[in-house]
């Protein structure tokens, strides 16, 4: 792209950004924009992302407001994660809302994905919400836990990213993330059109109630071992 003087470049960057330092020293002044992506430690570079602080501060409340003690995060592996600072934020709310967090990595691949939940959702100590990165790999959690004999909403919370439209038809409906991305569409291309001035776009977002948010079910004791207990 770079040797055939290409403009300018917009690129959904993983990792560290190597690929827009390398485009920097290839095409000096050209601009580039990154979707998605911190981008940290670069300048010259105009960013395109949604709000990450409400993405996860909006469902981590929600959870708290139920009842969720334990909640789970996933991510890319290290190295990997276009956005880390969603991942800072879910830990930084997990301390101020006393839920216990739990960071699920994996590869975002279905079979990596299934692997991962079903390694975790087998726990006995095993998270009540999981928040995924988008509603792609939501639905592999849905699928594992199905595997499992868990239900989606009373034993498992499952929170998605990004609303796809097929999202509400899923059983039970996804609660999700909505953005708006035809305007980060337009906000990426005036900024790629007009790079001499460098600035980012930080698109709002909202959370979609759905039936796949509910509180903790709490597993009733049996009535003769309450009885048992009370006259120790």
């Amino acid at each position: 792209m770079a040797a055939q003087r290409l403009a300018g470049l917009a690129i959904a960057p993983v990792g560290k950004g190597e690929s827009v330092r390398l485009w920097q020293e290839l095409r000096p002044g050209a601009p580039v924009v990154a979707l998605n992506s911190s981008v940290e430690g670069i300048t010259g570079v105009s960013r395109v992302y949604p709000d990450n602080a409400a993405a996860v501060e909006v469902p981590m409340r929600r959870l708290a407001e139920l009842g969720h003690s334990c909640a789970a995060f996933l991510s890319a592996p290290r190295g990997l994660v276009a956005d880390p600072d969603r991942l800072r934020h879910f830990r930084r709310l997990a301390r101020e809302l006393a839920v216990q967090p739990v960071v699920m990595r994996s590869p975002l691949t279905i079979t990596d994905v299934r692997k991962a939940a079903g390694t975790l959702l087998a726990r006995r100590d095993a998270p009540t919400a999981i928040i995924t990165n988008s509603d792609y790999t939501a639905l592999d959690v849905y699928k594992t836990a199905r595997d499992l004999s868990l239900r989606i909403g009373p034993d498992v919370s499952v929170i998605g990213h990004d609303d796809l439209p097929t999202s509400e038809l899923l059983d039970p409906p996804l609660v999700t993330i909505r953005l708006d991305g035809r305007e980060m569409g337009r906000a990426l291309m005036a900024r790629l059109l007009n790079g001499d001035r460098p600035d980012n776009y930080v698109a709002p977002v909202e959370l979609v109630e759905r039936a796949s948010l509910r509180a903790p079910e709490v597993p009733v004791t049996p009535v003769f071992t309450r009885l048992s207990a009370a006259t120790r």
